[in-house]
């Protein structure tokens, strides 16, 4: 496996993975809502299904970043050295900066909208950290198409 493939394996891992990260994080936050507000209860299928896709993001999350830890492990101190530098100017710049405006962005959003004091913290705190997990998936995106 060539250089160039080993890194589209790493990004697309990583786009993966924090993709079923944000949509775990959104599910949980709607699932939270939805029984607080009493849209519907616990038993509710509707909560099962969102539990479900909170459970299998969080899997699908960690297998694709446990299959990173193993691409890690397979390469070379100068594969290494290339790719960990090209991923830190990546992630320390233009995607690490443009999730946090995005995700300070909707945190403010969310706390000047009326009626945000009766949500509960949870699905608040959850649907923020999704969408900072979705902005950075959306920045590892990006940079493989660029």
């Amino acid at each position: 496996m060539t250089l160039e493939q080993k890194q589209a394996r790493i990004h697309l891992g990583t786009t993966i993975g924090l993709l079923a990260l944000a949509i775990a994080f959104m599910a949980t936050a709607v699932r939270s809502t939805g029984v607080e507000l009493e849209w519907f209860t616990q038993d509710d299928t509707a909560a099962g299904v969102l539990l479900l896709i909170w459970i299998v993001g969080l899997v699908i999350f960690g297998l694709a970043f446990g299959s990173l830890w193993l691409v890690g492990r397979q390469l070379d101190a100068h594969e290494r050295v290339a790719l960990g530098d090209e991923f830190q100017v990546l992630m320390s710049r233009r995607n690490a900066v443009s999730a946090f405006v995005v995700t300070f962005m909707v945190a403010v959003v969310v706390a000047v909208l009326p009626g945000s004091e009766s949500l509960p913290g949870d699905a608040v705190a959850a649907a923020i950290v999704g969408v900072a997990a979705a902005t950075l998936a959306f920045g590892q995106f990006t940079s493989v198409r660029a």
